[in-house]
């Protein structure tokens, strides 16, 4: 397993995928290796590999909150976002506090229009891990939808001060809505 992730850390996914498939053969009851290696599978964008990967760490593991995360994600990048909402909604039932299946869950309700659904799991999100840039952009973005520009800026300042590059077009759009300067 730690192969694998060596070789994702160096961008070697093809690598992690033969390294995680080792590890399946040697013990194909594995969850955790069909997990990892739909995340690699997921990072290529190889998305229908990834979503069977991490079904059948489900199968063999139907509480593996991670492997419900990473299909959940594999999901929402193929446009099945209520598959992804399902996903993420499953793995919060059994760790409530995770930080990435809150944030995509969240990203779930923006994409279909429900800002006021999203900023709860956005807080979620932030409550678990405080140095998520991401989750501070987006729930910016939920409340631009609100039009809470306030609270949207605030979110803006703290993603950039985490090191994000908030897109121009957000900052340029949020400029104007508010009437206010960067």
């Amino acid at each position: 397993m730690q192969k694998g992730w060596e070789s994702v850390r160096k961008g070697q996914l093809d690598q992690a995928i033969a390294d995680f498939t080792q590890g399946i053969q040697i013990n194909p009851r594995d969850a955790e290796a069909y997990r990892n290696r739909g995340f690699a599978y997921k990072e290529k964008r190889q998305l229908d590999k990834a979503i069977a990967d991490y079904s059948q760490a489900l199968q063999i593991n139907p509480r593996f909150s991670e492997a419900y995360c990473g299909r959940g994600e594999a999901y929402y990048h193929k446009g099945h976002y209520d598959r992804a909402f399902d996903d993420f909604s499953r793995s919060l039932q059994m760790n409530p506090g995770d930080y990435c299946a809150n944030y995509n869950r969240g990203r779930v309700y923006a994409k279909k229009g429900q800002p006021e659904l999203a900023i709860p799991d956005y807080n979620r999100a932030i409550q678990a891990n405080p140095r998520f840039a991401a989750a501070y952009f987006f729930r910016a973005m939920a409340y631009f939808d609100q039009k809470a520009y306030d609270q949207a800026w605030k979110d803006v300042h703290q993603a950039q001060k985490l090191g994000l590059k908030v897109p121009s077009y957000f900052l340029e759009a949020l400029t104007g809505a508010s009437g206010r300067e960067r």
